[in-house]
C-alpha cells in the first residue's frame, strides 16, 4: 500500500469502476475534494499508476502562479499528446477551448483517455472553459476526467462545479483527514513498525488534526528529537504555501496574538475584512493547522513566525502590540511582542514592559523581566524614570547575577564601587536606588562605602541590608557602620526561619537566622529549614539564593563530619556563581572546599581550590578570615606547620582589627595551639588552648570541645582521658562526627600510653570506623598506623604506637627527619610530631639516648624482601618488636 493512501478504499475502488465504465466506451467526470493537504494529489497520482498501460493518461496542475496565463493547463495537457494530435493545436497559445476538445475527443477514437487535473481552482479561465467543454462531450467516448479541487467556497469558482453537478453521471468524491486508527496505519506503512505506531498515533493525530502530511512530519520529529520540530515546521510551510499569501497572513496573524487572537484583530492585523478572516480560518481548521484559533503545535505558530523576513516581522509584532494594548491585554501579552519587535517607543510601551517586568520578578522569571526592562531603557527619555527602571533592574538581577547588578547600578559612574561619589553630576541617589547600590557594594566588600552611599542619601539602612552585612562583615564591624540588631539568640533565630517566607526582604534574615543556628551547633534546627531553602532557591531559579543556602549547607555537613557532601554542596556553590560572582563572599564556599578537601585527605584539589583568587576587599570580612584559617589548615596537614602559623596569625590580627567575634573565625586561636603542637611546644599550645576554652561557652559545644581535645594533648596521659570525655560529650552534642572521631583517636592513644592495651584498640577500631564513615582519608590512614597492638617485653614496647617505633628506631639508627619521612613516606612535621611524643613517653631529650631506650626494637631482625620494582618496603630496616602486626587489619 502507498504511504500516503490510507483510508480511501471507497474512493480508490469508485474511480476503477468508473475507469471500467470508460474501457466500456462511457465517459465519465469524477471531481475529488477535500481540505488543504489531506491527500487528493496523492490519489492522483495513485490511480495514474493503477492505469499502466490500459489507457492514454494526460496530467496537468493548476498554479496560483499561473492563473493570469490563459489556456495554461489545457497547454500542459496537450502537451502530453503532442505525439497523437496536430501540432497546429499543441502549439497555438492558447489554444482554443473548442480544438482543444476536440482534438482530446478524437484521441479516444484510438485508444481510452484518462485526464487527470490537479488544482483546478487555480486554473485559469480559458483551461477551466475547455475542462468543462470537455466534461459536456465525453459521454459517449471512452475519456474519463478527473479533477481535484480544495472543497472551500471561497477558493474554488462554484460555477465550474455547479456546471460538472448538472450531469447525472458526474461522480463527487470528498477526502476527510484521517482517524487515529488512519493516522496509525499511516505511520506503521512508513515506518514498518506498528506497535510504535500505535504509541505515537493519538499524539500525531492531536498535532495534525489528521492531516497525513502533518502527521507523518510530527512523527519525524518526534522519533528523532535531535530535529527539534523541523519536519513538521517544513511540512506547515508547504501547506501555507500552497494556500497562498492571504492564507500566510492570517497564520501570521494568528502566530503572533496567542491567546488573544480575535476575529476583528485578526482582520486588522492581516488588513483584510473579518469574512475573509473566518473563511481562512476554516481552511486552517480542515486543514488540521488549528483548533479554534490556537494552532495545534507551537512548532507551526514559531515557523510561521520564524519564516519572515526579520524587518516583516518586527513591524507585525509592533501592530500586534497596539492591538493588544488597544483591546486590554494584560501587560505581559503586550510585553512580548514589544519584546520580539525589539522596539519599545516611549509613552505606553514603556509602562507596558515596567509593569510586566514586575510581575515577571513575582513569578520568579528574573531573565525574562530583565529584558523587558532593559527594552524599557530604550525608549525611556524622562531621567527619573530611566533611574528607577535602573533600580528595579538591578534589584532583580542581584538574585541572579550580583556582578551584573553591580555593573548596572554604576553603568553611569564606574566610581560608585570605590568612592562614595554616586553620580556625575554630585547629586545624591534616590532611596531605592541607594539601598540597592549599597547591597551590591556590601556584597562587593565595600561596606564603608555603602554606608557613606546611605548616608548621602539620607537613609537609614534598612533591616535587610544590616543583616547582610552582619553575615558578611560580623555584628560589631556591621553594626558600627550601619547600626543594626544585637546579637540574635538561638530562639531569634529559629523564629525567623520557620515564620519568614523566602524573598528578595527576607533573603538577608534567613542567611543570618541559619548562621546563627549553625554557629550556635543547632544542627538540629538549621539543616532542616537550610535544605528547604535550597530547594525553594532552586525551584525558583534564584542563582545567588542557590549558592548562599548552599554554601550554608556545605557548612552544615563540614560541622557534621559528613566530608562528601561537604565537598559536593561547596563546590556546587562555588559553581553556581563563579568565583567573580561571589565577589568578596567567595570565602563562605572556598573555606568549605578547601577544609573539607583537607580533612578528606584531598590536597590537591584544597591546594587547586586556594588558587582561586579572592579579592583583596574580603580582608578582614568573616569570608575572608575563614579563607585565611582553610588556608592555614591546609598548610598545616602538608606538613608546613610555620606557613599555616602566619596563617592563623594573620586571621587572628585581622579579626582583631575588624573587631569581628564570630564563632567560625574565632577559631583561629585553637588551630595556632594545634600548630605549636606539631613544632614539639605543648606550653604554648596549652595556653592558647585555654584562651579559646575562655571565649566559648557551654552554648558553644563544637568550639569547647575541639579546644579541649587540643588542651588534652598537652596534659600527662593520665590526665588526657578526663578532658578527652568532656570533650566527647560536648562534641556528640554538637554532632561533629569527624571532631568526635579524633577525640576517640586520641583517647585510644592516651590509654595505650597509660598501659590498657584492651580499651585502646576498642577506642582504635570506633575512631577508624568513623574516619571511614566521615571519608576522612588522612585520619583513617593515621589510625591504622598508629593501632595499639599486643607488643613488648620492654617500656618501650608497651607505650609506643606502631608508627612511632618506627621513627624511633630509625632516629636511634641516626637517620635525619628528612630522612625518615622519605623512608616512611610522611612529612618531616610528622616525623616531628612523633619524636616529640617518643621523647616525653621515654623520658628522653636527645636522640643518642634513644639506643638505650629501645633494646626490643633495635633487635636483629633480617630485611625485607625486594618488591616489585627492586624497592624494599620502608620499615624492612627498622626491625618490629614481636607483637607489631603484619598485616594492617590484624587488632
Amino acid at each position: 500500500m502507498p504511504v500516503a493512501l490510507v483510508e480511501r478504499e471507497p474512493e480508490e475502488r469508485a474511480l476503477r469502476q468508473a475507469f471500467a465504465a470508460c474501457l466500456a466506451g462511457h465517459g465519465r467526470t469524477v471531481l475529488v475534494t477535500g481540505p488543504l493537504g489531506v491527500g487528493k494529489t496523492a490519489l492522483l497520482h495513485a490511480f495514474a499508476d493503477q492505469i499502466g498501460l490500459d489507457a492514454l493518461v494526460l496530467s496537468a496542475a493548476g498554479a496560483r502562479t499561473e492563473q493570469d496565463r490563459a489556456g495554461g493547463v489545457v497547454a500542459e495537457l496537450l502537451r502530453g499528446a503532442r505525439r497523437h494530435i496536430t501540432s497546429e493545436v499543441v502549439e497555438a497559445d492558447p489554444p482554443p477551448a473548442r480544438s482543444a476538445c476536440a482534438a482530446l475527443l478524437e484521441l479516444a477514437a484510438h485508444r481510452p483517455v484518462v485526464v487527470l487535473v490537479d488544482d483546478t481552482h487555480f486554473a485559469d479561465t480559458t483551461s477551466r472553459e475547455a475542462v468543462l467543454a470537455l466534461h459536456r462531450r465525453l459521454r459517449n467516448s471512452p475519456v474519463l476526467l478527473v479533477c481535484a479541487e480544495w472543497d472551500h467556497p471561497r477558493l474554488r469558482p462554484a460555477p465550474f462545479r455547479a456546471e460538472l453537478s448538472r450531469d447525472p453521471d458526474f461522480l463527487h468524491l470528498r477526502l476527510d483527514p484521517l482517524s487515529p486508527d488512519g493516522v496509525a496505519a499511516l505511520l506503521a506503512a512508513r515506518w514498518g513498525n506498528a506497535a510504535r505506531a500505535e504509541e505515537l498515533a493519538r499524539e500525531c493525530h492531536r498535532l495534525s488534526g489528521g492531516n497525513p502530511l502533518l502527521a507523518l512530519a510530527a512523527a519525524e520529529d518526534a522519533l528523532d528529537p535531535r530535529r527539534r520540530g523541523r519536519a513538521v515546521a517544513r511540512a506547515v510551510l508547504t501547506c501555507l504555501h500552497r494556500g497562498g499569501s492571504p492564507l500566510l497572513r492570517v497564520a501570521c496573524g494568528l502566530a503572533v496574538l496567542g491567546e488573544w487572537v480575535t476575529r476583528g484583530g485578526l482582520a486588522r492585523l492581516a488588513g483584510t475584512d473579518p469574512d475573509a478572516v473566518g473563511h481562512a480560518v476554516e481552511v486552517l481548521r480542515e486543514a488540521g493547522l488549528v483548533r479554534g484559533l490556537r494552532f495545534r503545535c507551537p512548532t507551526a505558530a514559531t515557523a510561521v513566525l520564524e519564516h519572515l523576513e526579520p524587518a516583516d516581522r518586527a513591524r507585525l509584532h509592533r501592530r500586534a502590540a497596539e492591538l493588544l494594548h488597544r483591546a486590554g491585554a494584560p501587560a505581559r501579552e503586550v510585553a512580548r511582542s514589544l519584546a520580539a519587535a525589539g522596539h519599545a517607543a516611549p509613552g505606553w510601551p514603556v509602562a507596558m514592559l515596567r509593569e510586566a517586568a514586575a510581575r515577571a520578578v513575582g513569578d520568579d522569571e528574573v531573565p525574562t523581566a530583565v529584558r523587558w526592562w532593559e527594552l524599557a531603557l530604550t525608549g525611556c527619555r524622562d531621567e527619573r524614570e530611566r533611574a528607577a527602571i535602573t533600580t528595579a533592574l538591578a534589584r532583580a538581577q542581584w538574585r541572579v547575577n550580583p556582578t551584573a547588578a553591580l555593573r548596572r547600578v554604576t553603568a553611569d559612574n564606574p566610581d560608585n564601587a570605590g568612592s562614595t561619589s554616586t553620580s556625575s553630576a554630585g547629586s545624591a541617589p534616590g532611596e531605592d536606588a541607594a539601598v540597592v547600590a549599597a547591597r551590591c557594594l556590601l556584597w562587593e566588600g565595600h561596606l564603608d562605602h555603602a554606608a557613606a552611599l546611605l548616608d548621602r542619601a539620607r537613609r537609614p539602612a534598612p533591616c535587610d541590608l544590616r543583616l547582610l552585612a552582619q553575615w558578611l562583615y560580623g555584628r560589631h564591624r556591621a553594626r558600627g557602620a550601619l547600626g543594626g540588631p544585637g546579637r540574635w539568640g538561638v530562639r531569634a533565630a529559629e523564629h525567623v526561619v520557620h515564620s519568614h517566607r523566602l524573598d528578595d526582604a527576607t533573603f538577608p534574615a534567613l542567611v543570618r537566622a541559619l548562621a546563627v543556628l549553625i554557629d550556635a551547633d543547632r544542627r538540629d534546627l538549621a539543616l532542616p529549614r537550610c535544605v528547604a531553602l535550597l530547594a525553594e532557591a532552586r525551584h525558583r531559579r534564584a542563582t545567588t539564593w542557590q549558592a548562599v543556602f548552599g554554601s550554608l549547607h556545605a557548612d552544615l555537613a563540614l560541622r557534621c563530619g559528613d566530608l562528601r557532601a561537604a565537598l559536593d554542596a561547596a563546590r556546587r556553590a562555588l559553581s553556581a556563581l563563579g568565583a567573580a560572582g561571589w565577589g568578596a563572599a567567595v570565602g563562605f564556599p572556598l573555606s568549605t572546599l578547601v577544609l573539607a578537601a583537607t580533612a578528606a585527605g584531598r590536597h590537591e584539589e584544597a591546594a587547586t581550590a586556594l588558587l582561586t583568587t579572592v579579592p583583596d576587599t574580603a580582608t578582614g570580612t568573616v569570608p575572608g578570615l575563614l579563607h585565611l584559617r582553610a588556608c592555614g589548615h591546609h598548610h598545616l596537614a602538608t606538613g608546613h606547620v610555620r606557613a599555616a602559623m602566619a596563617e592563623f596569625h594573620t586571621c587572628g590580627r585581622l579579626a582583631g582589627a575588624a573587631q569581628v567575634d564570630e564563632p567560625a573565625v574565632e577559631l583561629w586561636r585553637v588551630d595556632l595551639a594545634q600548630c605549636y603542637l606539631a613544632l614539639g611546644q605543648p606550653d604554648r599550645a596549652r595556653a592558647w588552648a585555654l584562651r579559646q576554652l575562655g571565649r566559648a561557652g557551654p552554648d558553644r559545644p563544637r568550639a569547647r570541645g575541639t579546644a579541649l581535645r587540643v588542651l588534652a594533648a598537652t596534659e600527662p596521659p593520665a590526665r588526657r582521658p578526663r578532658l578527652l570525655g568532656d570533650a566527647m560529650t560536648l562534641l556528640w552534642r554538637a554532632g561533629d562526627r569527624l571532631e568526635l572521631t579524633r577525640v576517640l583517636a586520641d583517647l585510644s592513644r592516651a590509654h595505650h600510653e597509660l598501659g590498657e592495651p584492651s580499651r585502646a584498640r576498642l577506642l582504635s577500631r570506633r575512631a577508624a570506623a568513623g574516619a571511614r564513615a566521615c571519608h576522612a582519608e588522612d585520619l583513617r590512614r593515621e589510625l591504622e598506623r598508629d593501632r595499639p597492638v599486643e607488643c613488648g617485653r620492654d617500656r618501650a614496647g608497651r607505650v609506643l604506637t606502631a608508627a612511632e617505633q618506627r621513627v624511633a628506631a630509625l632516629a636511634a639508627l641516626g637517620h635525619t627527619n628528612h630522612e625518615i619521612g622519605q623512608r616512611l613516606q610522611i612529612t618531616d612535621s610528622t616525623v616531628e610530631q612523633h619524636l616529640t611524643r617518643v621523647y616525653r613517653k621515654l623520658n628522653v631529650s636527645r636522640r643518642t639516648e634513644l639506643p638505650s631506650a629501645l633494646p626490643s626494637v633495635l633487635s636483629p631482625r633480617p630485611a625485607a624482601p625486594a618488591g616489585p620494582h627492586g624497592i624494599r618496603a620502608a620499615t624492612a630496616s627498622v626491625p618490629r618488636t614481636a607483637g607489631w602486626p603484619e598485616r594492617t587489619g590484624d587488632c
